[in-house]
């Protein structure tokens, strides 16, 4: 039987004597407690997290994989070229435009002149500085290979961005679409069924029930406009805040991975970007079950960061990541065959290696794929829409004239 997994943001504070923040599953407390334990951490405060409105933050900003990808990059090359750390955040904070990334590297500069570490100064600013990337700048401060360390995690957060990118890019056709189906609806509430009333009058008949509703939604928008625009803001900001609490966010990630249709793109996506992550981190010395928290947290889906929890407590027991794996409908099953291959052949990273630019190459069609299935769908879904309202709209005229031609 699968035991349910709550989850615990919890405080704690690591052998480096950072305090850090991590949201983790676990069965309980006292599980969570003999998880950090056994990382060598002390915990500070566990704190289950509930469904709250008020702990979600929607205008939260944060920088972008853009710019974390500007900053490892030539941080690694002026780094390389022999650049004292110091001077390297003063020419990054020339040339960007970014101006939370401005304000991040003037702190970073001051915190290393105090005698901080890069790593320690970048802990204080988790939201814009992901741990993982904080833990590696660690790795490569203890390794003496913090070049090729940033220059590792810039690979992956571009590649992380063109992946994000794809996706944007096959949302926005049906975006617009549905922007501009919804913006003729619109007009035609306001300016063209208000001029079929005087007609529906002189009928004399009742109308049908789809007519009704479509003359009263027009009436509404015409005489009451300003409360439509007053509830559109809103019903957009309570949609946002109900599919960020956790219940709701946990049911579409996992319709993401599991629902026949549209998983195998998404699937394919969450995929890449777990063994890419995983393979980064353990290239750079960074033990597998640390490395599995990170890689969970980088897969960006609640349902699959349960699972990878799952895999984390196994991992610890001793058992294979691949057999793990092979317990959960979350990950493709090429992947546990691949995962599986690498650990029996003691080659695991680069068989992890290998599985990112294959799930990246499949990603990338998938998402083609899914594109082309997408474009004629909307299609429909609009000439639907549309001639659902003329319908309507014609629909008692149809029907008087049919009257009109049996009482002849």
């Amino acid at each position: 039987m699968v035991i349910p997994l709550a989850q615990f943001l919890c405080r704690y504070m690591n052998d480096k004597s950072q305090v850090k923040e991590e949201t983790i599953h676990a069965t309980d407390r006292d599980d969570l407690n003999g998880m950090m334990r056994e990382r060598g951490f002390r915990v500070i405060r566990i704190e289950e997290i509930k469904d709250s409105p008020a702990n979600i933050d929607i205008f939260k900003k944060k920088l972008s994989k853009k710019s974390l990808t500007l900053f490892c990059r030539q941080l690694s090359t002026m780094l390389t070229a022999g650049i004292p750390m110091v001077k390297c955040f003063e020419v990054l904070e020339a040339q960007t435009e970014d101006k939370l990334l401005k304000e991040r590297l003037v702190s970073l500069q001051n915190d290393v002149l105090s005698g901080s570490s890069l790593s320690m100064a970048m802990s204080k600013f988790p939201s814009d500085f992901p741990d993982m990337l904080a833990e590696m700048v660690r790795v490569g401060e203890v390794t003496g290979d913090l070049n090729g360390v940033l220059l590792r995690m810039a690979e992956q957060y571009e590649k992380d961005g063109k992946v994000a990118s794809k996706v944007k890019g096959a949302l926005t056709y049906p975006l617009v679409v549905v922007f501009v189906a919804i913006a003729a609806c619109v007009f035609m509430l306001i300016k063209v069924v208000p001029s079929f009333v005087d007609i529906f009058d002189s009928l004399n008949t009742d109308l049908p029930l789809a007519t009704q509703i479509l003359l009263d939604v027009s009436n509404f928008l015409t005489k009451k406009w300003y409360v439509a625009l007053l509830l559109v803001p809103i019903i957009v900001i309570l949609l946002i805040f109900l599919f960020r609490t956790k219940s709701v966010k946990y049911t579409v990630d996992k319709l993401k991975v599991t629902m026949k249709g549209i998983s195998g793109p998404l699937q394919k996506l969450a995929a890449s970007r777990f063994a890419r992550t995983l393979y980064t981190l353990i290239t750079s010395g960074v033990p597998i079950v640390q490395a599995l928290g990170y890689a969970k947290r980088n897969v960006q889906n609640t349902y699959m960061e349960e699972h990878i929890d799952r895999m984390i407590v196994g991992v610890r027991q001793g058992k294979a990541m691949s057999s793990m794996m092979a317990e959960s409908n979350a990950f493709p099953k090429i992947l546990v065959s691949m995962l599986a291959v690498g650990e029996s052949s003691g080659d695991l990273e680069g068989m992890l290696k290998k599985s990112a630019e294959y799930f990246d190459d499949e990603a990338s069609a998938a998402v083609e794929q899914l594109t082309t299935i997408i474009e004629p769908i909307m299609i429909v879904i609009v000439g639907l829409l549309i001639g659902a309202l003329v319908i309507s709209l014609y629909a008692p005229m149809f029907g008087a004239i049919s009257a009109i031609q049996g009482s002849v």
